[in-house]
């Protein structure tokens, strides 16, 4: 609650991305219109009743915050920091090699941090399962819930393609009640042509094919 997706997206990356407000990218076949609900959307008042309930006698501890050290991801731990200490936790950058990051999430103990995934398809699966299941190689925040984890292998087998789209979204609905995960940015794909094209295919995260490619007076 105490983070802002849609300041920390204008402030650190521009207009070149989208804001998630979920789990689940909105080109994909499961996406909610508000998975965030009541869960994870930018709420002060809220942030700091959960630390109040939490912490009724104050001593909120510390935190570092882990991530990639690049330019951008500076910026954002930076802001991530201020946005933190506005309702009363005090949290530290603690950059990691690039090219080290990925052990460091997957073999050490990171705090609140950074972690962007690229899916394979573009299918709400692909997002959902290799991240958040239990015991997935790639759930290096070692979520579990056996709600979540049920209604992804109920969605896998469901054939009706609406009743998949919306057992997916519960199983997002239910990952996020865990309140371990916050959305923040969403990567888009741009394409700039000079030349009239036909037969051009874009699917759901970016890629292009194209069958043939018709060049006006050439």
């Amino acid at each position: 609650h105490a983070l802002d997706a849609r300041s920390l997206v204008r402030d650190v990356f521009g207009p070149t991305v989208g804001i998630a407000n979920g789990v689940i990218p909105e080109t994909v076949s499961g996406h909610a219109p508000a998975p965030c609900a009541d869960l994870c959307e930018y709420d002060v008042a809220a942030a700091k009743a959960a630390l109040a309930r939490a912490y009724p006698n104050g001593g909120v501890p510390s935190i570092a915050i882990d991530y990639d050290a690049t330019p951008a991801q500076h910026t954002l731990a930076a802001k991530v920091v201020t946005q933190l200490a506005a309702v009363g936790i005090t949290a530290t950058p603690r950059p990691h090699d690039p090219a080290a990051y990925d052990d460091f999430l997957a073999n050490e103990t990171p705090d609140l941090f950074r972690l962007g995934w690229v899916a394979a398809d573009a299918s709400a699966e692909a997002f959902l399962l290799p991240v958040f299941a239990s015991g997935a190689p790639e759930n290096v925040a070692h979520l579990s819930s056996p709600v979540s984890d049920l209604l992804l292998v109920a969605a896998s087998r469901e054939g009706d393609v609406d009743e998949r789209a919306a057992l997916y979204r519960r199983a997002e609905r239910a990952v996020l009640e865990q309140r371990a995960v916050k959305p923040v940015v969403q990567y888009r794909t741009r394409y700039l042509l000079r030349e009239p094209l036909t037969g051009l295919v874009v699917d759901a995260l970016g890629g292009a094919f194209t069958g043939y490619v018709g060049m006006a007076g050439r």
